[in-house]
């Protein structure tokens, strides 16, 4: 699988959340912006990866809203993914 494949990326976000959950440690906002990652990452991508991952119940903390655009459906904007933290259901995803 290529690095910024879609499954590729969620196991690097998830198993990050998990070690930060075990460890007691807040998680980085550089880390999660994926910043860090080692394949360029557009903030669109990233952000429609945070959404999803929230709407599958892998993580929470995650903020978003939808801003209407005429004659169109509502595109839906990352607001915050800072405090995210990972659910029971992310750990099982991960196993």
């Amino acid at each position: 699988m290529a690095k910024d494949d879609y499954h590729v990326i969620v196991c690097y976000i998830l198993s990050y959340l998990y070690g930060c959950l075990k460890r007691g440690e807040k998680p980085s906002r550089d880390y999660l912006s994926l910043s860090r990652y080692p394949d360029m990452i557009s903030e669109s991508y990233r952000d429609y990866i945070y959404i999803e991952l929230a709407r599958s119940g892998f993580v929470r903390r995650i903020t978003w809203h939808k801003v209407p655009v005429l004659k169109n459906e509502a595109e839906v904007i990352l607001k915050s993914f800072d405090k995210a933290q990972i659910t029971p259901a992310g750990i099982e995803y991960l196993q």
